[in-house]
């Protein structure tokens, strides 16, 4: 029988949810994505989800840095998100619990038509030759991680999970569904490194517990990504129940 999470969705740390809401993809933005997959305790990340998701066991934590290429809409910035890879009924997810972005404009753009809530911070994302490295400095480092001895795979090889983030409407928490489409037309893997992190900044003072311990996998992509529209709200508080309603069901 699959765990279930025991948190109750704090309002304060839920983006905005409106009639506003983006119905519409952004265009493709070129961009080089870093995935880092580790361990992380158990009950520490149980304690983290609500009870509509399940932890996976051992508990993974995953760490995503965009930095995506100017366009013509829109200057170049870098985002981080820090999120615990789980399941909604039989669906593989990740439940992100934090956000860094180094651009203020697009942190307010973001927050006001995607309902995501992220914090300035300063993200710097070094590519060498036998290793990339991400700071997030938020003055003071919260995070500082790498992909060690990158080598080159065929792009199929890396997978992007649909993610989740929880939202409030009317003072009711929701957990919204957002999907990126990924064309990729360059891949490298290698060994995730988690040197330092802060646990009660990614998680908005919830816990100092969550932690990286050992390495899963990690990877290194030149990608075309596309933020596509929420479509679909879970029932945070509905344990192994598919409460899932369209987005047009709740907010019209």
């Amino acid at each position: 029988m699959p765990l279930d999470g025991v948190s109750q969705i704090e309002l304060s740390l839920a983006g905005p949810l409106s009639p506003r809401t983006s119905r519409r993809p952004t265009p493709q933005m070129p961009a080089t994505v870093l995935q880092l997959a580790t361990e992380a305790p158990i009950e520490v990340c149980r304690s983290l989800l609500p009870p509509a998701l399940h932890p996976l066991n051992p508990g993974v934590l995953v760490i995503m840095a965009y930095e995506v290429a100017a366009t013509a809409g829109h200057g170049s910035f870098r985002t981080v998100e820090v999120g615990l890879q789980c399941r909604a009924g039989a669906r593989a997810r990740r439940y992100v619990l934090g956000a860094a972005v180094d651009d203020p404009e697009v942190a307010a753009d973001l927050e006001d038509r995607w309902g995501y809530l992220s914090t300035v911070a300063d993200i710097k994302l070094e590519r060498r030759y036998e290793r990339i490295d991400l700071t997030v400095d938020a003055g003071h480092t919260v995070l500082r991680a790498s992909l060690l001895g990158p080598e080159p795979v065929t792009p199929s090889a890396v997978l992007y999970v649909a993610g989740l983030r929880p939202l409030v409407f009317q003072d009711q928490p929701w957990i919204a569904q957002f999907e990126r489409s990924f064309e990729i037309s360059r891949a490298d893997r290698g060994r995730p490194v988690v040197s330092e992190f802060d646990s009660q900044w990614w998680t908005g003072g919830q816990t100092a517990g969550l932690s990286a311990t050992e390495p899963i996998s990690g990877s290194f992509t030149r990608v075309d990504v596309t933020l596509n529209p929420t479509r679909f709200l879970i029932a945070p508080g509905v344990s192994r129940a598919a409460d899932t309603r369209p987005l047009a069901d709740v907010v019209g």
